[in-house]
């Protein structure tokens, strides 16, 4: 497996070579294996950081509904 193709991609890139190079996904090395592992790999990230952000918003969430005065960042500070 190569190491890069593990990497975030920004999009931007991609939407230039599809839109304005007028040219497809193969000329940028992208293959349907690659794109499904990709694709499953978001999935899994996705969902083992909700099993693990979501706890935390629930124990935040009294406090979010009740305080006027709490705001994004005390929340930030205190998962971090």
């Amino acid at each position: 497996m190569d190491e890069w193709t593990i990497l975030p991609i920004n999009p931007s890139p991609i939407f230039y070579v599809l839109f304005i190079e007028k040219r497809d996904l193969k000329w940028l090395g992208f293959t349907t294996q690659r794109l499904k592992y990709s694709l499953s790999l978001g999935v899994i990230v996705f969902v083992f950081l909700f099993i693990i952000y979501y706890p935390i918003f629930l124990y935040y969430l009294p406090y979010i509904l009740v305080e006027k005065d709490f705001s994004l960042y005390i929340f930030l500070i205190d998962i971090i």
